[in-house]
This record gives structure tokens, sequence and C-alpha cells, in this order.
């Protein structure tokens, strides 16, 4: 609900990059919540990619209007709750199965919706096409929820964070290859910082999990 607040009053650029401040909120958090440390590594890992995701997406913050300042807090709060969401899906990961987690994480996010449904004005699609691509993205989504509940049982949280700022690299060069979108220099070197510090430090000389 943050994100998307945030997205209708200061763009996808500046909402997904204060978004993407949950891997450092993660890395502040996870020895709270989840009493594990992060490493050296973990921690250069989240700062690093995080400057590639500011050079990739490029925001504007110059502009110090009060309804801007609005979108961004909700922005930080979308990714502050993120962050707790995602170590609380590690904790309980400790005594639970991925799909009981699951059930639950999406069982509450429809009660949520419903409640919002009484207050906001609800609009429906009109054509088969759109409910189509509705329901894909919602299989989608469950299979996105998935591995992102596996991977923070079994992993570091601060390193799975930084490889999850991989999402913007790989939809850049889609934009680039399907829809021939141009990609600036600023954006090709955001994208490689993500690829060095987000992907390949996390994954260098780590030992394969057992399941």
């Amino acid at each position: 609900i943050f994100f998307y607040s945030s997205i209708n009053m200061i763009g996808v650029g500046e909402s997904s990059v204060l978004h993407s401040t949950y891997a450092i909120f993660v890395a502040v958090f996870s020895s709270i919540i989840v009493g594990e440390r992060i490493s050296l590594r973990g921690w250069v890992s989240v700062f690093f990619s995080f400057i590639g995701i500011c050079l990739l997406l490029n925001p504007d913050f110059v502009n110090a209007d009060s309804f801007l300042f609005n979108g961004r807090l909700l922005g930080l709060a979308a990714g502050f709750s993120s962050a707790i969401g995602y170590l609380l899906i590690k904790r309980a990961g400790v005594s639970n199965s991925n799909f009981s987690i699951l059930f639950y994480y999406f069982f509450v996010g429809l009660l949520v919706h419903l409640v919002a449904f009484l207050f906001l004005e609800v609009s429906f699609p009109k054509t088969k096409l759109v409910w189509s691509l509705l329901i894909l993205s919602g299989l989608l989504a469950y299979v996105g929820m998935f591995c992102i509940t596996k991977a923070y049982r079994y992993g570091n949280p601060a390193l799975v964070a930084a490889v999850s700022y991989l999402w913007p690299t790989l939809s850049l060069f889609v934009g680039w290859s399907v829809f021939e979108s141009s990609i600036s220099l600023l954006s090709l070197s955001g994208a490689i910082l993500i690829i060095v510090c987000g992907v390949v430090l996390p994954l260098w000389s780590t030992k394969p999990l057992r399941a």
C-alpha cells in the first residue's frame, strides 16, 4: 500500500529507490529480529548495490515540495515495512513450511484489501485480456514470493536483500531487448555495480545450502 501510494505521488523511479532501502533496514534489524549478525561483505553488498540502484533509476530528490516530501516518506515506509516483513518471514521459516507462510501472507493481504475496498472507490477490469493478465501477474507474484520465502529461510538476510536488487537491472535489459528502450551510460554503470556487488559478491565463496 505504501509503495503504490508513493508511486502515485512521486513516480516509479524515486519510489523504487526509496523502497529499495529495505535492504539497508534488513541489515540494521537483522540481529534484533532474527539474531543474525551481518558480515562486512553483507554491508558492502547492500551499500554499493543501493548506489547502483540510484545510478540506474536516477531519481530526482531536488524538489522539496511538501506533496513530494509526503510521497518520499511513504516510499521509505514501504522499504521499512518490507524489511520487517522479510525478516519475520525468515523467523517464521524456522518452524513453518513455505506454504504455511505464504497462506497467511496472502490471506492477511486479502483481508487488508477487503477492508480498504470499503473506503476506496474500486473499478474492475472490463475485458478478458486484462483479467487474464491480472491472473497471470497474481500467479507470478505467488511464485516470486515462494522464491523469496525460500531464500530468506536459508540465506543471510542482508545478502539475500542485496541479490534481490537484480530486478531493476533485469527490467532494464528486458526493456532494451524487447521494447528497444535506450540505455544511458549512467544506467549501465548502475546495472554493472548491482551485478558485481549485489550478485557476484554475495555468492562469491558461498557454501552450498542444505535443504
